[in-house]
């Protein structure tokens, strides 16, 4: 039950993120997205489990690929905005000094 629900629950998230960001996803990872997420659903339809077991681990290593290159190419095109590399920012407290700065704080119950 918990492999059919977490299969469920990942085509969903990646169809909705695929609806979402899809313009900005490779097209041949998209269609791979779409056939695994296809073959997930039938397999949930006909109750095979062997099948939902293979199609969530492989909706879960395309979609890991596919997100750390959405990822990583959001941060080039972040940084290019900035002008700086992804990464490098400091701040010039400790950056002049190069310790960390220790901090009091409060928590306040309302």
């Amino acid at each position: 039950v918990e492999t059919r629900n977490q299969a469920d629950a990942l085509a969903y998230e990646i169809e909705k993120n695929l609806k979402d960001y899809g313009d900005k996803i490779d097209p041949v990872e998209k269609q791979k997205l779409d056939e695994v997420i296809a073959r997930v659903r039938s397999s949930l339809e006909k109750n095979d489990d062997e099948a939902i077991a293979s199609g969530l681990e492989e909706m879960k290593k395309l979609w890991s690929e596919v997100a750390t290159k959405f990822y990583e190419q959001a941060q080039k095109d972040a940084a290019a905005e900035t002008g700086t590399d992804a990464g490098s920012e400091t701040t010039e407290d400790t950056a002049s000094t190069g310790e960390t700065m220790d901090a009091d704080f409060e928590v306040v119950d309302e």
